[in-house]
């Protein structure tokens, strides 16, 4: 496998893990459920809305379950 190829097939990783990324975060925005972030208090971790951070992240509005029902 020649460098290039190597380079490619990262990339295409890096997509994928993005896209499964997104998807996830949009399916538990869109069912109003949380999730669970790691952080540098005391305790390491802490909930947080998905709808609000797909928001955030992604900068579109969260979707409704009605929406991906069409």
């Amino acid at each position: 496998m020649s460098s290039e190829e190597k380079k490619i097939l990262k990339q295409d990783l890096l997509d994928g893990v993005k896209q499964a990324e997104y998807n996830t975060l949009k399916e538990k925005a869109m069912r109003n459920q949380t999730l669970i972030q790691g952080d540098d208090s005391e305790q390491g971790w802490h909930e947080v809305s998905a709808r609000e951070l797909f928001e955030k992240l992604y900068h579109e509005p969260a979707p409704n379950f009605t929406d991906e029902e069409k």
